[in-house]
């Protein structure tokens, strides 16, 4: 086992990339976990400008499982109406 000293926004990261490799995972539980992604990534500063900076984000959120910037804004989405 390997112990690594983390931030809790990196933790974070890693929590949800290594959840996404499961096989089945629900829409809903995709939505949640890129929200907290990107909640994540906003908390490190890695989201550039506020206008674009959204779908610039929501880019890199996705190119771990090959998912447009804009499909992750749809999912990030559900998470408001559950």
């Amino acid at each position: 086992m390997v112990v690594k000293e983390m931030r809790d926004d990196e933790a974070v990261i890693a929590m949800v990339d290594a959840n996404m490799q499961r096989e089945t995972i629900l829409p809903s539980e995709k939505a949640f976990a890129y929200k907290m992604k990107l909640e994540a990534m906003k908390h490190q500063g890695k989201a550039s400008r506020q206008l674009v900076g959204k779908l610039e984000t929501a880019d890199l959120v996705g190119r771990s499982t090959d998912e447009s910037g804009r499909q992750v804004q749809r999912y990030i989405r559900l998470t408001y109406l559950i």
